[in-house]
C-alpha cells in the first residue's frame, strides 16, 4: 500500500496526528527516501505501518498535532 505525491515548491501537504476511537494516538513519522525513493520523504502512520505516503522533496510538507 503506497501513495506517491509529486509536485514542486509551490505545493504543500500536511499530515495530522490523530487518536482512534479508543483514544490511542496514531502519529505520523517521516524518513528520507533512499534508492528508488531518493528525492522523496516517506511518511508512515503508527495506526497502519503498511501504508506509505511518498512526498516529492520540493513539496512543503510537515506533521501537525
Amino acid at each position: 500500500k503506497q501513495i506517491k505525491i509529486t509536485g514542486d515548491e509551490f505545493d504543500s501537504v500536511a499530515f495530522k496526528d490523530t487518536k482512534d476511537s479508543n483514544g490511542i494516538s496514531q502519529s505520523w513519522s517521516k524518513t528520507a527516501g533512499e534508492g528508488v525513493d531518493k528525492g522523496f520523504d516517506i511518511y508512515v502512520n503508527s495506526g497502519d505501518e503498511s501504508l506509505k505516503v511518498k512526498v516529492e522533496q520540493p513539496i512543503s510538507d510537515g506533521i501537525t498535532n
